[in-house]
């Protein structure tokens, strides 16, 4: 979902971009306005993460899925491995393409559990790998399929173990406050809370730069999209510049902490409800739960469907959940007005009355 002022902005640019009389589609990318757009995204963006200049900002013209392939071609060379944390669908996809490229170690992410199981969970880590340390340590932070969080991120609970720490935030990326600074990458593609698809984001420290393999396609090379300033041939204009509106719409609706303000509240309300229910289940436990993505099921079978259909008639649309899971998913992303998650509990209620 796309704030409305950054639809307004959008739809205004198609036709007359900043009154040059031509249309934002028609901006060349080797244009000083478009170099100023570029300039004005990654100072955005580096001060609402508080991302200090240790860091490249990458605006990468694929999606979040394509890094799976691009990390380890980047970071892991043939005698190395990596870990994976598995916590869901997208972490299990991203283990499943660096699979292709090198040893990998999958591991149970330790998300529901005590700090004395994750510090043993450490030490089983080491056991396993003895004098070796991996390349990198790889997790999504948020599961938008399995409605998933991390509660502690892997930065804060790896300690001593030395290895660079690399994250997919493409659903929670400006939705909480992280401490991106302990983290050698994090990326994000852009759709959900950056704007639309088309881009994705990478943060990337210096000095992990430098050691891609040999073989590494020149358009996945972190090295040279930070050398050509992440233009190494024909930019994305339009969802750079749809990147960059949604960037302003957050500074001036309060930055970072009002977005996360926000997610809890919408979330809280939501979960307060499906746990007063008879007819609504989310077994997500509540440690572990997204602020971000909610899926539940109905504990009746065969009123999915209904369910659905007269959510649509309510203008409430896409509350399907994924293909691979089935039930149903209410996705809050940072643009989601409150009157959003309001509307659809109201929905809720009065199809429980009617099936309860």
């Amino acid at each position: 979902m796309l704030p409305g002022p950054v639809q307004e902005a959008l739809q205004q640019s198609l036709v007359d971009f900043e009154g040059q009389g031509i249309s934002l589609l028609s901006l060349s990318h080797r244009s000083e306005r478009f170099d100023a757009l570029m300039h004005s995204v990654q100072t955005r963006l580096r001060s609402l993460l508080d991302l200090s200049d240790e860091y490249e900002i990458l605006l990468c013209g694929f999606g979040a899925s394509l890094h799976f392939s691009a990390i380890p071609l980047n970071f892991l060379n043939e005698e190395g491995v990596a870990i994976y944390e598995m916590s869901g669908y997208w972490s299990d996809r991203a283990a499943d393409e660096a699979d292709h490229f090198g040893r990998i170690w999958r591991f149970q992410a330790p998300l529901n559990v005590s700090d004395a199981a994750r510090q043993q969970g450490m030490e089983v880590r080491e056991h396993m790998l003895g004098p070796e340390l991996p390349a990198y340590v790889h997790y999504c932070s948020n599961e938008t399929i399995d409605g998933v969080s991390w509660p502690t991120l892997p930065d804060q609970w790896y300690g001593e173990f030395p290895c660079p720490v690399i994250a997919d935030m493409s659903s929670d990326i400006l939705t909480r406050p992280i401490h991106l600074d302990a983290h050698a990458m994090v990326y994000a593609s852009a759709q959900k809370n950056l704007g639309i698809t088309g881009l994705s984001v990478a943060l990337i420290r210096k000095d992990m730069m430098g050691h891609a393999r040999s073989q590494t396609p020149r358009l996945l090379n972190y090295e040279i999209l930070a050398d050509t300033h992440s233009v190494p041939n024909t930019a994305p204009v339009f969802p750079i510049y749809a990147l960059e509106q949604t960037l302003i719409w957050i500074e001036q609706e309060g930055g970072v902490l009002a977005m996360h303000a926000r997610a809890r509240q919408r979330s809280d309300l939501l979960y307060s409800f499906i746990d007063a229910s008879e007819l609504y289940l989310n077994d997500v436990p509540q440690l572990i739960r997204s602020q971000i993505n909610v899926p539940f099921a109905l504990r009746q079978s065969g009123l999915t469907d209904p369910f659905l259909a007269g959510a649509e008639e309510r203008g409430l649309l896409q509350l399907q959940g994924h293909r691979s899971r089935g039930g149903v998913r209410a996705s809050l992303y940072n643009a989601m007005p409150m009157e959003g998650v309001i509307r659809l509990t109201e929905w809720m209620r009065e199809f429980e009355q009617q099936h309860g």
